[in-house]
């Protein structure tokens, strides 16, 4: 699954290649739509009607991850990243925060390897389907934690920074599920075909 294998080295030209064929993107309304002849690089992230998606495909063609931004407020900042699900809509293939104030050492932790790679094979979906999201929990946690398949461990100090993200978090995947509802059904409906 990578795009690029971590112990390769790629010329700029082939790497720029290689995303040309296996990276693309859409972007879609509210309704989850997609609205044609539009590029997700045509679209500010912040848009709330063109909603960027992008593709990463296989050496097939076939989507392997669909990734989009997602932003709010943290405790001090504005909270930048992306999270980006599986092929099958559900499960968490990573998140990334790019850009935020946090405190460093506190809610600054959001950006760090230990706290994203939480969120790694994570599901926003219940048992039935219905969006549950993924929710960053106050400490680490246990063993016996109900629905552990939809939260993450929190950072000691940084309650509010993490308290942010669930709503912020949330409400980007309401945004986007629309469309992969669409998606889902569309599988759904070709398995029973």
């Amino acid at each position: 699954g990578q795009l690029i294998e971590p112990d390769q080295k790629y010329a700029k030209k082939d790497i720029l290649d290689m995303f040309a064929r296996r990276m693309s993107s859409v972007v879609v309304d509210p309704a989850g739509t997609v609205i044609p002849n539009l590029t997700a690089d045509e679209v500010n992230a912040d848009e709330t009607d063109r909603l960027p998606i992008y593709l990463l495909k296989d050496a097939n063609g076939a989507v392997t991850a669909y990734c989009f931004p997602i932003s709010g407020k943290g405790l001090w900042s504005t909270v930048k990243g992306y999270l980006a699900l599986d092929s099958d809509l559900n499960t968490v293939r990573g998140i990334t925060f790019y850009s935020h104030g946090e405190t460093p050492g506190l809610g600054g932790e959001i950006s760090k390897d230990w706290f994203i790679e939480n969120f790694v094979g994570k599901k926003i979906l219940d048992t039935n389907g219905s969006l549950v999201g993924i929710t960053i929990e106050k400490g680490k946690l246990r063993a016996d934690t109900k629905g552990k398949e939809h939260k993450v461990d929190g950072i000691s100090g940084a309650t509010l920074t993490g308290k942010g993200i669930n709503e912020f978090l949330m409400g980007d995947l309401e945004r986007f599920n629309p469309y992969f509802t669409i998606l889902r059904n569309k599988v759904h409906n070709e398995v029973i075909s």
